[in-house]
């Protein structure tokens, strides 16, 4: 049985955007849809970047390699469902989806 939207918590709605809608640029996204996906790949990414320029300060080219490697994959996972789900968000404010190229 499928959970109702309105019980879901912030890691649902993180894989309704990054694993049901990964690339669905039709349609609408709740606010909490977008700000919890997008929270929860800042909870991700954050400390990777930090243990990144860590790796980086103490030039130590092993923890420099394998934490670039997770950044380059994690952002390679993360930038189609990003502008999708960014898409849908400005569907519901009624503007179009072409909007997001003016941030460009």
């Amino acid at each position: 049985m499928e959970k109702l939207e309105q019980n879901y918590n912030m890691l649902d709605w993180w894989k309704k955007v990054h694993l049901q809608n990964f690339a669905n640029f039709n349609g609408r996204a709740r606010r909490a849809e977008y700000w919890y996906a997008y929270l929860l790949n800042m909870i991700f990414f954050i400390p990777i970047y930090i243990l990144f320029f860590i790796g980086l300060s103490i030039e130590s080219t092993p923890l420099m390699v394998l934490t670039g490697l997770l950044l380059v994959l994690f952002l390679l996972f993360t930038v189609i469902p990003g502008i999708a789900v960014s898409v849908r968000r400005l569907h519901d404010t009624n503007k179009s989806g072409w909007f997001l190229l003016l941030s460009i």
